[in-house]
């Protein structure tokens, strides 16, 4: 059993994450760590996007290969995943296929009326 030190509540361990370079709990609990980040992100929306923006502008390169890996090493979980979403939302997906059929009819069947 552990006590937060941000809201004072004693807990048991799980509740805490583990700082891995010291090797030790972290001395919020994770409640209290995802209500922080959840109000540090609200406060601070715009540097963070104007940060992230300009760190996935500079390394492109390096993110198109990690999801490129990641994907390959993990095809099965990724189909698995995509199956259960395709299960469970099957008539909203099949409404926004029609949807799309509708305003698209034309590029889809081929034929263009420049011909």
């Amino acid at each position: 059993m552990k006590q937060c030190i941000k809201c004072g509540e004693v807990k048991d361990e799980r509740d805490f994450s583990l700082i891995k370079s010291r090797g030790k709990l972290n001395g919020k609990c994770k409640l209290c760590v995802t209500k922080y980040v959840a109000a540090r992100y609200l406060s601070h929306k715009d540097e963070i996007k104007v940060y992230s923006q300009i760190y996935m502008g500079s390394h492109k390169d390096e993110i198109k290969v990690y999801g490129a890996v990641y994907r390959e090493s993990h095809k099965e979980e990724i189909a698995i995943r995509k199956a259960i979403y395709y299960k469970n939302n099957k008539v909203a997906i099949a409404a926004k296929k029609a949807i799309y059929y509708k305003n698209n009819k034309v590029a889809i069947s081929g034929s263009s009326s420049l011909e």
